[in-house]
């Protein structure tokens, strides 16, 4: 990357990444900074460097083996810059997938019905939770589970003395969750299987 000063500067990121937390070092030609105030969140992370005194933030958000990366000096100035993943056995492994956040999407239900769904989601110590809102309401999730960038969980609700579960499965590609929802049998009809595709909005 090119300084503000417009000089080339050659440089390697070692990233360590503990559930929501960020450390690691940046290797300069005038030696290894460390990396502070580290944060993750989803496939977005934040970090700072102290150099001569000043801080630069930095702002990047991780894709496979590619990351791009705004850096921002003193007095405003900024840098963009794309990161690869360094091959060989010493490759530090990729940033653990967080499906974290709040998702909405449409469900289109059997006999036409468009419904908005809204998921907010927390993983937590590698513990799952979170509300899901849709047509009647709002639910705390059960049966959660994130494992291998696939997410399940069901939502049980109430109608009428009648108790149904609805259940998911996902998966999780960024800020994407695409999978499928079995949604149990209505007015003497047979259980259904529906397709959603969840987006991240924060």
């Amino acid at each position: 990357m090119k300084s503000p000063e417009g000089e080339d500067m050659h440089l390697a990121f070692n990233f360590k990444a503990e559930g929501d937390k960020l450390s690691g070092s940046v290797e300069t030609p005038n030696g290894d900074l460390a990396v502070s105030e580290g944060r993750i969140k989803g496939d977005e992370f934040s970090f700072v460097v102290d150099a001569d005194g000043s801080s630069i933030d930095h702002q990047g958000r991780v894709s496979g083996d590619t990351i791009t990366m705004k850096v921002i000096f003193a007095e405003g100035k900024t840098a963009e810059v794309t990161l690869k993943r360094a091959g060989g056995p010493g490759a530090a492994a990729p940033m653990a997938a967080d499906p974290s956040g709040l998702w909405k999407w449409s469900l289109t239900m059997p006999h036409g019905d468009v419904v908005p769904v809204t998921l907010r989601l927390e993983l937590k110590d590698g513990q799952l939770t979170g509300r899901h809102s849709g047509r009647l309401g709002e639910a705390l999730i059960s049966d959660a589970a994130f494992k291998d960038g696939t997410i399940t969980f069901s939502v049980v609700r109430e109608f009428d003395g009648n108790k149904s579960v609805i259940r998911y499965r996902g998966r999780l590609d960024g800020d994407t969750l695409k999978g499928t929802v079995e949604i149990p049998a209505t007015d003497g009809g047979a259980p259904g299987k529906l397709e959603w595709n969840a987006a991240r909005v924060r």
